[in-house]
């Protein structure tokens, strides 16, 4: 994206953002405009309003050529006469400058003929209208139109009847006049019993226009729609409390439980089915709709919950935390541990837990809480470890490590606020800000709540780290990693210095067996040869496997580098000075703080684009 500015003096300032719009082919929500100098007028002297209009190069030149492109096809003409497709060129589609030769002019022929409805067109017509300059100003045919005769006063109509049978679109030419009833006529001739637009048929004839119509539409189905789903819980309990938590002052673990369920409660009434309507063609023939029975379920079970018998109820058979899968439309209920208050001396640490974690309170310093499900912090995380082995890790207020302590998830780690924190996991997210911290997502780093702010610490990510603000005017040392490939280069080097060494050792093994076995088909071997064999024969085998390791390994390094290289930075807000920015193979310093700025690696070197 090329950024331009044009400088217009007019009147008026209304004027000047008219002219300068004008010239550009845009629309000033389009642009930015800046007013240098206000109009004004006094006894003595006048002065002109000038302006400044920040614009994209790009979108201003499509714009224009747009324009142009719709100004030159404005000069053509088209028309359905005397059973025919008909269309009237213009002087200047025989100009270069418009339609660079003859194929393009067949080629812009057949397209704008398109747009009127008209396909197939006769080949030979419209290559003689390209070819032939003469062809400008007079009417020319390109389609010859198959008619059926209305009436013996030259009335006739062609009609085109779409394969489904679900719609025809008409012309028809009128001669010395027609009616109605011949029309309907034709129709039913042709099978066309329903749908018949009688209104459009009316209007036509009285207004004796001959252009395509809608003639008749048929009736498409209506497939039968599940019953309303009524869910007893909340669907997104994470964004529920977050929205909890920006409006209460109170003590967060006293806060009721979010989506926990008790033995036997109902959690999801499934209305009934809301029958369709089948469909009709323009022949008569009835479309049947797509019918859904009133056992069929629409939500998949899990082992925890169980179904009324009419199967419009779902319900939890023990108590737990709702695991609701929106995308797949499953519901179960998952076993979850819930400690009532803090992490601390008096609950111990929680080892080994297959479901869900729900802490009400804080975790204190050197605890620990390692599930196999999600583990839920309301409180704060202090110099503690928590760790999710196969889900999320959700902390609704603080992670401070001071001295030791890790935020671990196989999926995604969210928290409102990070200070000295080390994170960890496919996916970070961070709502509020994260100071000084250590964050290592094998994905996504995600900072856009508010304010959504990281200031210092090292960020590492593979694909993206998008964020409000990154640094501060302090310029706190920050370290940003978005697909930096330094590390998987060295290893890289080192696998590539590995590979040879082994596959020179290869080579001279294989050698030595070769040369030892032929003289041992003619001589016998010394004690000290024979060793020599033995062992090269037996080293053979385990280094053409750590050779084919090492070239494993070399290929999997490869595609791991390749697929960093569209990492991006996005900054949705402002970007500070002296932030290291190290993207895929590229190192960036800004020197000057930078607004609403994307950073992607291209052509051999970090560039930027606007957001």
């Amino acid at each position: 994206m090329a950024t331009k500015k044009l400088t217009v003096r007019g009147e008026t300032v209304d004027y000047a953002i008219k002219t300068g719009l004008e010239q550009l082919g845009l629309k000033q929500e389009k642009t930015l405009i800046k007013i240098l100098q206000k109009d004004s007028q006094s006894l003595f002297a006048q002065k002109e309003a000038i302006i400044a209009i920040i614009y994209d190069d790009e979108e201003s030149t499509a714009a224009l050529s747009g324009k142009a492109n719709r100004e030159f096809k404005s000069k053509f003409q088209f028309r359905f006469d005397d059973d025919q497709a008909q269309v009237q060129v213009p002087p200047s589609f025989y100009e270069e400058q418009y339609v660079k030769d003859v194929d393009e002019r067949q080629q812009y022929l057949v397209d704008y003929l398109a747009e009127h409805e008209v396909q197939e067109t006769n080949e030979d017509w419209i290559s003689k209208i390209a070819e032939d300059y003469q062809c400008q100003y007079n009417f020319h045919p390109v389609k010859q139109l198959e008619t059926i005769p209305l009436n013996n006063q030259g009335a006739t109509i062609h009609l085109r009847i779409s394969e489904d049978d679900m719609q025809c679109r008409a012309i028809i030419f009128h001669g010395e006049g027609t009616c109605e009833q011949e029309v309907f006529t034709v129709l039913k001739k042709q099978g066309i019993v329903k749908g018949i637009r009688r209104k459009n048929l009316s209007s036509i004839l009285s207004n004796k226009y001959q252009c395509y119509f809608t003639l008749a539409e048929g009736e498409a189905p209506i497939d039968d729609q599940p019953g309303e789903v009524e869910k007893f819980f909340q669907e997104d309990e994470h964004k529920e409390f977050a929205k909890m938590m920006e409006m209460l002052t109170i003590d967060t673990r006293n806060i009721k439980d979010i989506n926990i369920a008790e033995r036997n409660q109902l959690l999801i009434h499934i209305g009934d089915v809301i029958k369709g309507t089948d469909g009709y063609t323009i022949k008569g023939e009835v479309v049947k709709r797509e019918e859904i029975s009133d056992s069929e379920m629409t939500i998949k079970c899990g082992q925890q919950v169980y179904c009324s018998d009419d199967g419009k109820e779902i319900f939890a058979k023990d108590s737990g935390h709702i695991l609701w899968k929106r995308d797949e439309n499953f519901i179960d209920v998952e076993p979850v541990y819930i400690v009532e208050g803090n992490v601390d001396y008096a609950e111990g640490n929680i080892h080994g837990f297959v479901g869900k974690v729900i802490i009400k309170g804080d975790v204190k310093p050197r605890f620990s809480v390692v599930a196999q499900g999600d583990v839920e912090v309301q409180g704060t995380v202090e110099d503690a470890i928590i760790k999710s082995t196969n889900g999320n890790v959700f902390i609704a207020q603080s992670v401070i490590h001071k001295k030791e302590g890790m935020v671990q998830a196989k999926e995604t780690v969210h928290c409102f606020i990070a200070t000295g924190a080390h994170l960890k996991g496919r996916n970070i997210i961070v709502e509020k800000e994260a100071m000084n911290s250590q964050i290592e997502a094998e994905n996504e780093v995600i900072a856009t709540g508010s304010p959504g702010v990281i200031i210092g610490g090292e960020v590492h990510c593979k694909s993206l780290l998008r964020a409000n603000t990154i640094g501060s005017e302090s310029c706190v040392p920050t370290k940003l990693h978005i697909g930096d490939v330094t590390e998987p280069k060295q290893k890289l080097r080192g696998l590539t210095q590995k590979t040879r060494v082994t596959a020179a050792k290869l080579k001279e093994t294989e050698e030595i067996v070769e040369i030892l076995s032929k003289k041992a088909e003619h001589d016998d071997l010394d004690s000290l040869q024979q060793g020599q064999l033995d062992k090269a024969k037996q080293e053979v085998p385990d280094l053409n496997d750590y050779l084919k390791y090492c070239e494993e390994q070399e290929e999997s390094l490869k595609q791991e580098i390749q697929e960093r290289r569209p990492a991006k930075l996005e900054i949705l807000d402002t970007l500070h000075p002296h932030i290291d920015i190290f993207l895929f193979e590229g190192h960036l310093i800004p020197h000057s703080a930078e607004k609403h700025t994307g950073f992607s690696y291209r052509k051999g070197s970090i560039q930027r684009y606007p957001l």
